[in-house]
């Protein structure tokens, strides 16, 4: 069997291994951390992850889909608190649209448990100290002891490997070593904002709000949203710039943070008076993007999740690029074959259709953050989402013509299908607006007409023009 080395032990990386030993490799899964399943989770450092429809497709092709799905929360829609204490409650899209929420842990214990069941060799705590593609040699350091792992050409058979796949995040060392040897473009963008996070404890036993839906309270370029964790508990992700008013600069002390949660957040802050905040401890998250094409070198290595491309982290475009990214590899697979003469081929595809999914997913993700943070879109987007929601509306459902948030999140469409459907509701609001400004024009002209001939006084014109 040909052997493959997974450099990073998240749901990505194991995800991963699960994909490579189903079409027959044998896998080494490294991962610098401890097993998670035998260390204790901190819930106020771990976000819950929000699956949709292509990361659970994902997780079937491994068979764990169902008990996933048991252990999630299901989320339906968002509820919007405004500033007055007005609450609104959104629908995500079409009837029936909905997410997954549960932990990090809960869906890494149930893949490292199927990954020990199919054989992939799982090395914790085993820091990745060097590596060269070429050569082939990972270095890999364990309790303070190196060792070395041959990935091609080695003379021992039990250490050699024929692929290396990175999944080891946005700060991929098997990144930078790629770009070493590959003519790969990487490039990365911040926004001005991060996020740190806080816990809403149970209330009586019970969740202290609605956990079938995202709780959303935008304020003015600041705002915090609520994920619901499985023992009631709500994990608060508050987004803030990282300087001027309302920011984590001036977030210097447990009384500060109190304080900003009291002034803008008055129904959270009741909830959270009673339990540590522990916000200062936290490393501030930034929102950023970041994109590396193409995302392999040549056959003997391989990017993932959020190591190829990274969206904002907030949201669920952020937490399923790496399932997709398995799933995409489980297609590639099945197609092409995985001898050695086929896996450029596949990682070729693979990129494109990567890249394709990045230029997708990066609007629809700053979208997100812009809603939580209360940035109201420009007049134009404005104009734009009022003419696709009328045309989805007027157009029968068997067209299947909906919004690019629904057909990422919640259809298994393949993403060329999904910009071939953007440009249509492009060409379809194009042609919406060129009639609207014909008619407009036409009524101005034909009004225009009657007062030149007849001389009918201004109030007549403006009735005539439909303006009273």
């Amino acid at each position: 069997e040909p052997r493959a080395a997974v450099v990073g032990g998240g749901p990505t990386g194991t995800l991963a291994s699960l994909v490579l030993r189903k079409h027959g490799f044998q896998v080494e899964l490294i991962e610098r951390h401890a097993d998670p399943r035998h260390r204790k989770e901190d819930r106020c450092f771990e976000v819950p992850l929000l699956l949709n429809e292509r990361g659970m497709e994902a997780l079937q092709r491994v068979g764990a889909k169902e008990e996933v799905r048991r252990s999630a929360i299901e989320i339906n829609g968002q509820t919007v608190h405004l500033g007055s204490m007005e609450v609104k409650r959104e629908p995500f899209g079409d009837e029936g649209d909905k997410l997954l929420c549960l932990s990090r842990k809960r869906i890494l214990k149930i893949l490292l448990d199927r990954a020990d069941s199919k054989g992939v060799h799982l090395n914790f705590e085993s820091r990745l100290v060097d590596l060269d593609v070429e050569q082939g040699l990972l270095h890999l350091e364990r309790n303070g002891e190196h060792r070395q792992m041959r990935v091609v050409g080695g003379r021992e058979p039990q250490m050699q490997v024929e692929l290396i796949v990175g999944a080891d995040g946005g700060q991929s060392m098997v990144r930078e070593e790629m770009k070493k040897v590959s003519r790969m473009n990487f490039s990365r963008s911040f926004r001005g904002h991060g996020y740190r996070t806080v816990i809403i404890p149970p209330h009586n036993g019970m969740f202290a709000l609605d956990p079938t839906t995202l709780h959303m309270w935008p304020r003015k370029n600041f705002g915090l949203l609520a994920l619901p964790n499985p023992d009631q508990s709500f994990t608060c992700i508050i987004c803030l710039p990282f300087h001027g008013e309302n920011s984590f600069e001036t977030m210097c002390s447990d009384g500060d943070v109190f304080a900003f949660l009291k002034r803008e957040f008055p129904d959270v802050a009741v909830c959270v008076m009673s339990t540590p905040l522990r916000f200062l401890e936290q490393p501030i998250v930034p929102m950023s993007f970041s994109e590396a094409f193409p995302a392999h070198a040549g056959s003997k290595a391989l990017l993932i999740g959020k190591a190829a491309c990274e969206v904002l982290p907030i949201g669920e475009f952020h937490d399923n690029i790496g399932l997709e990214d398995c799933l995409l590899l489980d297609d590639l697979f099945g197609e092409y074959g995985t001898g050695r003469t086929c896996l450029e081929t596949v990682f070729r595809k693979y990129s494109t259709i990567s890249l394709d999914r990045f230029e997708l997913t990066r609007p629809l993700s700053s979208d997100v953050l812009e809603r939580v943070i209360g940035l109201s879109p420009n007049t134009f987007l404005q104009l734009k989402q009022m003419m696709e929601g009328a045309l989805i509306g007027v157009l029968p459902r068997s067209t299947g013509l909906t919004t690019a948030r629904s057909a990422v999140s919640f259809t298994s469409l393949p993403y060329g299908q999904v910009k071939s459907m953007s440009r249509k509701k492009d060409i379809g609001m194009g042609l919406v607006g060129i009639c609207l400004v014909a008619s407009i024009t036409a009524g101005a002209s034909y009004a225009m007409h009657r007062r030149w001939k007849y001389h009918e006084p201004a109030s007549q014109l403006q009735s005539t023009m439909g303006l009273t």
